[in-house]
């Protein structure tokens, strides 16, 4: 099927292998995902576990991801510059910006195809300049939650979220994609809505050889929310974020968050697949 993101068949399409009657038979399209810190902070309990942890700091990370495969360099989120000083709560640790570390992982920014946010909260918006040729993908929910809210007192005036939607609405108009609650935006790469943490949050659903990950954007902090079926903090709607939650845990194989410090234990080489 092609990626509904797409006006033809991605170039490099489908892979084949000859079966025993010489016939061509399609490979499954397979992704490889790099693990990309920014650097670690501790923040009050309540903000990562809904009504709880009052008296704790809670140690978490910031990720974005680098999806690569199907001849396509697809980025999860943006990541975020100068923790120390723009992130809000104590760093721990070293911290890196986001373009020394597409550096580091052989990647310009102008040659990212896709820049998909699973939503639109500072510390995964705001370095969206850097990507200057790929199509930003964005849930529809989440644009109209941003730019036309319900209530204004929940989309900010200033500050990141503003900045990229200016952005968006202006010099990047082009290249915004706004999606529905399904989509796919390759073979092999899907977007599902789970809304919970903002209105238009959105999960990344990526085939791997090692399974199907899911990138869970905010609506799972730590891989404890997912085991407790504790929410986060941070929420728009708990019943959504309980929803997510059960659908996260019976499709993935592999449970990527944007915040949990355990994500490179468990992947200790930084990729997936």
């Amino acid at each position: 099927m092609m990626g509904l993101l797409s006006s033809r068949a991605p170039e490099g399409g489908e892979r084949y292998h000859l079966s025993e009657t010489r016939e061509l038979i399609p490979m499954p399209l397979m992704y490889k995902i790099r693990i990309l810190k920014n650097g670690e902070a501790m923040v009050p309990g309540p903000l990562i576990f809904n009504l709880s942890r009052y008296n704790e700091e809670v140690r978490i990370a910031l990720y974005f991801y680098l999806i690569e495969g199907n001849d396509k360099t697809i980025v999860v989120d943006t990541g975020m510059d100068d923790m120390p000083s723009r992130f809000g709560f104590k760093t721990v640790g070293p911290c890196k910006n986001t373009l020394p570390l597409l550096k580091e992982a052989g990647i310009n920014p102008k040659d990212v195809d896709y820049l998909i946010l699973t939503h639109l909260h500072g510390d995964h918006c705001t370095n969206i300049k850097l990507f200057t040729k790929a199509k930003i993908v964005i849930s529809r929910r989440e644009w109209l939650h941003v730019i036309a809210p319900t209530y204004r007192e929940l989309s900010p005036d200033s500050g990141p979220t503003r900045e990229a939607a200016a952005y968006l609405a202006g010099e990047a108009w082009s290249r915004l994609v706004l999606v529905g609650d399904e989509e796919e935006v390759l073979p092999g790469l899907s977007l599902f809505w789970t809304g919970g943490h903002t209105p238009g949050s959105q999960c990344v659903s990526v085939k791997t050889r090692m399974g199907r990950a899911i990138i869970t954007g905010d609506v799972v902090d730590l891989y404890e929310n997912l085991e407790k079926n504790i929410p986060v903090g941070i929420h728009y709607n708990l019943f959504e974020c309980f929803d997510a939650m059960k659908r996260i845990r019976r499709e993935a194989d592999i449970v990527l968050t944007m915040h949990e410090p355990k994500v490179l234990e468990r992947y200790p080489t930084g990729v997936v697949g």
